[in-house]
């Protein structure tokens, strides 16, 4: 089942994780590690990598191939050959985890992991190539469109010595910026939910093939008159009594015969009943299950919690707190108060909603007709 990024409820110990505590006032106030530039928005910092996958020593630079899986609409570091999307034929991508140093901010925020993109990659190894390198150096990025255009510029302020860079890369390993262990901790996400969706898939084909089991079961069978024990017995008195007695045994015989008849009539009725029942059970059924998931659903956001990860949205008129799950990148200057989103998320083993996919809510175009 999907997990969350953080529990405020009792979990087994011997689950795997492990709670980040708050040990410092001043850790209230550190922001993540992640940067990440909406479109005309820019940074200046000092690249702390060399954008080569063969140099030794490279702790700033980790270079990977990622899907997108759209019928999930998240991102998926390729396994290569455990990876799912390879069986499905779909290719990756080439994405890199850099490092880098923002001398201006406070100190617990002046290392930053920036994600790079195939574009990014290509142009960085070309400055590095053709201008003198690049680890030390300062750089503008600019984000240019929403379809992952950016520009990246020199600068020309003095780079930082070797020393400098490795006490950076030292105290980045002290603070956790570990590239393999982010990228791991995405791919079991990822891989979390795919295997929840695959789950919930093959219970609904067991389901199904049981319906088909139970209707070729309940299929119509040619219905046969039943022999009355009181005709049987009746038959026996015959042998022994007069022609009178026999023309009573028969009239009683034609009333008993009306009687199943009648019978016959409720027995209709209660399987009638008896089949509505199973239906209207069936339908309870697969509305439990589908209170367990939320797929691509509309809301309104009623409030946000970006310390806890939650998003609170109206469920059937209540309040609901939906949970952020790992590796879902939640734009929170987007997702606020007020804001029409569209949700994806599962039920866990708490019975919490942990989001797989947020977005916000496309909005739709009026056609207008000329007269």
């Amino acid at each position: 089942m999907a997990t969350r990024t953080r529990r405020t409820k009792g979990g087994s110990s011997g689950s795997g994780f492990k709670i980040r505590t708050v040990a410092k006032k001043e850790d209230r106030k550190q922001g993540g590690f992640f940067l990440r530039l909406k479109t005309d928005e820019w940074l200046k910092a000092y690249a702390l990598f060399s954008p080569n996958p063969e140099e030794d020593g490279n702790a700033g630079w980790y270079e990977y191939f990622e899907h997108y899986d759209k019928s999930n609409n998240q991102y998926v570091p390729c396994l290569g050959d455990d990876c799912y999307m390879c069986e499905l034929g779909e290719n990756p991508s080439t994405r890199a985890l850099t490092l880098w140093f923002f001398p201006d901010n406070p100190e617990k925020e002046q290392l930053k992991v920036f994600k790079m993109n195939g574009y990014l990659i290509r142009d960085f190894t070309e400055i590095d190539e053709e201008e003198g390198g690049v680890l030390g150096r300062k750089f503008r990025i600019k984000r240019l469109s929403d379809k992952g255009e950016y520009r990246a510029s020199v600068q020309q302020d003095k780079p930082l010595l070797k020393k400098e860079i490795a006490r950076l890369l030292k105290l980045a390993v002290e603070n956790g910026i570990e590239f393999e262990k982010m990228v791991l901790k995405q791919a079991k996400a990822a891989y979390d939910k795919q295997s929840a969706v695959d789950a919930l898939t093959e219970e609904d084909e067991d389901e199904d093939d049981e319906d088909d089991e139970d209707e070729e079961e309940e299929a119509p069978k040619a219905r046969r008159g039943k022999p009355s024990s009181k005709k049987a017995s009746t038959k026996d008195e015959d042998e022994d009594e007069d022609d009178d007695e026999d023309e009573e045994d028969e009239d009683e015989d034609e009333d008993e015969d009306d009687d199943e008849d009648e019978n016959d009539d409720d027995d209709d009725e209660d399987e009638d009943e008896d089949e509505d029942e199973e239906e209207d059970d069936d339908d309870e059924e697969e509305d439990e299950e589908d209170s367990s998931e939320i797929d691509g659903e509309d809301f309104t956001v009623v409030s946000t919690s970006e310390s806890d990860e939650t998003v609170t949205v109206k469920i059937d008129g209540k309040n609901t707190k939906l949970w952020v799950g790992e590796g879902v990148d939640c734009d929170w200057d987007v997702v606020k108060k007020g804001a029409e989103i569209t949700v994806s998320a599962l039920q866990d083993d708490e019975g919490d909603f942990v989001i797989t996919a947020i977005a916000p809510k496309k909005a739709t175009r009026r056609r207008t007709t000329k007269k």
